[in-house]
């Protein structure tokens, strides 16, 4: 259930941020701010829609994607921290179309 889930959220952050979800999980391209942001979003999304930690890390392992539970919380935080900036509009709107539509899954 929660795999089905994640994977939507991936999706549909992959969509909003013209990406694919191979780079999404990718550690080649980690160092460009538009795939750590974007993988930032997924996991604030988790967060938010009551994901532990140990399971977003578990859930980004079954996509290829190795990293720290701290690597998670960074990201998190990081989202929680910028959200409400004026520059971040765009970014606020794809992550509550994002659980808005699938509040129900």
């Amino acid at each position: 259930m929660k795999n089905r889930i994640f994977n939507l959220y991936a999706d549909f952050v992959c969509e909003a941020c013209g990406i694919l979800k191979t780079d999404l999980f990718s550690k080649k391209k980690k160092k460009l701010r538009l795939y750590s942001q974007a993988r930032f979003m997924l996991f604030y999304i988790c967060s938010v829609d009551n994901m532990k930690t140990i399971e977003i890390k578990n859930l980004c392992v079954l996509n290829g994607y190795k990293l720290l539970r701290q690597n998670i919380d960074y990201g998190i935080e990081k989202i929680t921290n910028t959200i409400d900036e004026p520059g971040n509009k765009e970014m606020r709107q794809v992550i509550q179309s994002c659980l808005r539509k699938y509040k129900d899954e």
